[in-house]
Formats: C-alpha cells, structure tokens, sequence
C-alpha cells in the first residue's frame, strides 16, 4: 500500500465507487501518501455533474507534523500548491451550486446541532498559478468593472505564513499575494495580517499594490456574515487607516464602476470609517497634483451619484493651485470635460485656505479664509446653482483685494473692507449683483 502505483489505483476505484463513470469524470496520475508524515498528488482533475470542469491539481505537496482526532487537529509543515482550477457555478434557473452533489453525497440525513470544534495550522504555504471562478447565471454579467456574481479569478499566487483555522476564525500572515481578474482588476501585490471571522475581514499592517494604486497601513471590513457584499458600496463598512496612499481612480472604479475612464490619482492619508456611499475621515492629508493640498477632517454621503452627494468639508490647512484644478475631471465618466475657472479669475494663480465648505456641488456654503496672489477674503456665502444659472448671497470681508487687477480696470486697485452681496451669474457681463456694506480702504 505505500507504493505510489498501489496508492493511486486504490484513490481511483474509491471515488469510481462514490461516484459512478456516468455521473462525473475523475483523473489522477499520482496520488503518494506517506503515513502520519506527508501526501502527494499530480493532475487530478474532478468534473462536475454537466461534466464541466469543478476542480484540477497539477501538483499538490503536504508536509505534515502532528494530527489527532478528537478534537480534530491537523498541524501542517510546508504546503505547496501549483496549476489549480476550482471553477463554481449556479445555473440559470437553478439555486444551488455545482458543488452542491458533493456536498450531498458526504453529508448525513440526521440533523447534528452539536458544535464540532477543530484547529488546522499550517506553518507556511506557497500558492502560484491558481485560477478560480464563481458564476450565478442568474444574474447578468457586466461590460465593466469587478462583478461579485461572475468573478473570474486567474494567476493567483503568493506565500502564506502562520494560518490558523477553526470554527470561529481563519488568521494567517499573507505576503507577496498577487492575481488577475477578468474585469483587468491587477493586484501586484498583497501583504497583510490577515483575520477572517463571520463579521470583519481585517488586514492589518497592509501593503497593497494595485496597478495605479498604492496602501499602507490597515484596512477592514464589517460585511455582517458576508450578506454586505451583495451590496457592497452601501452596506459593507469600512475601516482604514491610511499612513500613506496614492489611490487613482483607475483602479477604484474597477470596484465602482460608475468612476469609469476617471483616471486622476490623489495623495491620501487619514483615518477612514464608513461606507463607499457614506463615510468620514478625521485627521486627513489630500494632494493633488503638483502643489495643491487639502488638510482637516470630511464627511461625504450619497456616492457614487457624484452631482447629489453631501460633501461637508472641514479645512485646518490647504493650498490650491488653479492649473491642479483645471487637470481635475468632471463627472459623469467616462468623460473628458475638465473643470473651468470662470473667466474673471483668470488671474488667480493660487490660495492659501482654512474654514468650511458644506453641501453638494451646486449648492454649498462656504464660510472660509481665502490668502491668494489677489489678496485676502473671509467668506459666508451660499451658492446655488439650477440649470445654468448660479446664484448667492452671504457676506464677504475684503483685505488689501487687487480688484483693479482682477477686473482690469485701471481706475482703482486696492480694496479693503465689508460687504452683504446677493446677485446671480458668474460671468462680469451679465452678472446681476447687489452689494451693501462699508469699504475702509479703497485705493
């Protein structure tokens, strides 16, 4: 029996045996087992009941240490694994999964209510050329983008240290994992401490590399016994620490595709709790392009609808440079529009800010300190915008303002002082603006 030949006849009559030549096809070149110590196999290939592809092991390599039954412990040395497919699926019409006649043919008709406690360590593991699929025809596939009920999975690799699995948990070290998905989604690179559980997925001291994309720090997820995941952007709940990120829209809209073809990248740091549709961060550092910053704490709410999200902004430090602005696109993407500076501030190059900034796109106040090239303004305004007309009213404290130069009239310069405005328009020519106030200085 510890003959390789003898081993593998013997695996074949028994799953002959489990399952007849009609219902499923089965194929093993090797099968080695050395008692209490290791196991190998090669190029064995199961299908399912559609004699479709379910599961194919080009080689398989365990090393074991200590096993027991009761309560089971399995402790592994090495594991290798190489050219493994493990294809899932639930056809259209249907409820269950392919995998659903093995289940029924090792489970028992009696009911065990009974709690099985187990405990399976692995020491170290080495993955490389694994594909995976998982497809619900019930459900449509999509033109762009990660979807989560047709996930085709190929090139997954990597190396996995200290796994530990029981009934409650799975935790493990994961380092250099890499894949592909068929969306284009590129991972290059995945290392973490990595904690599984029916409510949180968690990775701790995360590196991650996507294509456009760089992480560090901590990321996890609240899926709630992974029902959020069929709703990922409104229900699974995020947690992030972020010591430094550079995150391009590339790569996230693979995930929300509605950011298609936006392709801006952004410097990102802070501590992130919330929802993709909903969520705040404290402490965060924003860049953009070459010089522009933004410092403080947010909150948004109402992603991916970019036009109707809340966006409440709260700024302690930023600088702003208007050639960074005129580089950002506008929604809705995939688009080439790019913002535009209204004519008239033409010659404001930059801008040191501190305050607020609370609503959505077209309608916001801002109560805010602006520094610029053009001078000094305190700002506690509301803008409102409906159509193509843009409306506000608030108030506005003027310090040393290059008005002459910013208007380019020549018969004043220098302005200084308070003002109530309430007007309609940004353009000079056919803007209709009332103003009330004290001006201190007017040179």
């Amino acid at each position: 029996m510890a003959i390789p030949a003898v081993q593998t006849q013997v695996a074949k009559t028994v799953v002959n045996q489990l399952f007849s030549e009609t219902e499923v096809d089965f194929e093993l070149d090797k099968i080695s087992i050395k008692p209490f110590s290791g196991i190998e196999i090669q190029n064995l290939y199961l299908s399912d009941q559609q004699k479709d592809t379910l599961a194919f092991i080009q080689s398989l390599n365990v090393s074991i240490t200590e096993w027991k039954i009761d309560p089971l412990l399995l402790d592994f040395k090495t594991l290798n694994l190489n050219g493994v497919k493990f294809y899932m699926r639930i056809n259209e019409q249907d409820s269950v999964t392919n995998l659903q006649f093995l289940i029924d043919r090792f489970s028992s008709d009696k009911k065990d209510t009974s709690t099985v406690n187990y405990q399976i360590n692995l020491a170290k593991a080495e993955l490389s050329q694994v594909q995976f699929k998982w497809n619900n025809y019930n459900y449509p596939d999509s033109t762009f983008g990660v979807n989560y009920n047709h996930i085709e999975v190929q090139n997954l690799g990597g190396l996995i240290n200290g796994l530990a699995i029981n009934q409650d948990s799975i935790i493990a070290k994961i380092n250099t994992l890499h894949l592909a998905e068929k969306s284009g989604f590129e991972l290059a690179n995945l290392s973490t401490d990595f904690t599984l559980n029916n409510q949180m997925i968690d990775l701790d001291s995360l590196q991650f590399n996507a294509a456009e994309t760089q992480l560090a720090g901590r990321y996890a997820m609240k899926h709630n016994a992974y029902s959020g995941f069929s709703d990922y952007i409104n229900q699974v709940v995020m947690i992030a620490r972020l010591d430094s990120a550079i995150i391009s829209g590339y790569d996230l809209a693979f995930f929300v595709p509605q950011l298609e073809a936006l392709n801006d990248q952004v410097y990102l740091a802070g501590n992130y709790m919330g929802t993709v549709s909903s969520f705040e961060m404290q402490d965060f550092l924003l860049r953009y392009k070459s010089k522009t910053y933004l410092s403080g704490k947010l909150d948004v709410h109402g992603l991916p609808k970019i036009e109707g999200t809340q966006l409440n902004i709260y700024l302690d430090d930023s600088y702003i440079l208007r050639s960074d602005l005129e580089q950002i696109t506008l929604p809705p993407y995939p688009s080439k529009k790019k913002l535009q500076v209204p004519n008239q501030l033409r010659k404001w190059r930059y801008a040191a800010i501190k305050g607020k900034f609370v609503g959505t796109l077209k309608n916001f106040i801002t109560d805010a300190d602006f520094n610029s090239n053009l001078g000094g303004i305190k700002t506690a305004i509301q803008v409102s915008q409906r159509g193509e007309n843009t409306s506000y009213q608030g108030d506005i404290a003027l310090r040393g303002l290059q008005a002459g130069n910013l208007l380019d009239n020549t018969d004043f310069n220098l302005i200084s002082g308070k003002v109530n405005i309430k007007g309609s328009g940004i353009e000079l020519k056919t803007a209709d603006i009332l103003a009330k106030g004290k001006l201190s200085a007017f040179d």
